[in-house]
């Protein structure tokens, strides 16, 4: 009898824990299938950046001479986002005996296109000492420019900048002012050709 009596109350204590302990561990299985879940959620969304503006380079290369330095010389472009860019120029010569350098800077914005490929305008200064102005050896000048041209990029990763320019502008020779619209490289269109870094 009291062997009856353990069996009843063994099975009576499992019916009624086994109800309790099954919902325990639905719970416990529910918490640990829902924290998978947030952990694959925040996983599986990965954080997006969007750049502000395009992006800056700077080239190094040469330019065929004219307006600013009077001759072929060295000139680098500053391309700081996708509409503006910054070229500068250097240049010395020794022309029939009389030095000559120059340098100068010129302001790009681009109004159509993109620096890959488009039309720009801008302005620019250059200084530096030339022959002329009726005085015999070099003498100073400073000039005063507008600026309008396209540019485009070949090569692998656009990195060769090939730009052609024309310049209104006001040269001060010597104390003679004189206004003139040409290209800065006046023999080749205003060439210049950068390989951009």
């Amino acid at each position: 009898m009291k062997k009856q009596l353990v069996v009843i109350a063994g099975i009576l204590s499992f019916v009624t824990l086994t109800p309790s302990v099954r919902a325990e561990e639905s719970k416990t299985t529910t918490k640990k299938h829902v924290t998978r879940e947030q952990v694959r959620s925040t996983q599986s969304a990965p954080t997006r950046t969007v750049p502000v503006s395009g992006p800056t380079r700077t080239g190094v290369g040469i330019t065929a001479g004219g307006t600013f330095i009077g001759t072929s010389g060295l000139s680098t472009y500053h391309i700081f986002d996708d509409a503006n860019a910054l070229q500068t120029y250097f240049g010395i010569a020794g022309v029939n005996g009389v030095f000559r350098f120059g340098m100068g800077g010129q302001y790009k914005h681009t109004v159509a296109g993109s620096q890959r490929a488009g039309l720009h305008i801008g302005g620019g200064l250059g200084l530096g000492t030339t022959a002329g102005g009726g005085v015999a050896g070099s003498v100073f000048f400073i000039e005063f420019t507008g600026n309008v041209g396209i540019h485009f990029t070949v090569g692998h990763d656009d990195n060769v900048l090939i730009s052609v320019d024309a310049c209104p502008g006001i040269s001060i020779v010597n104390g003679a002012a004189d206004f003139a619209i040409k290209s800065p490289t006046d023999d080749t269109l205003g060439l210049s050709v950068h390989y951009l870094l």
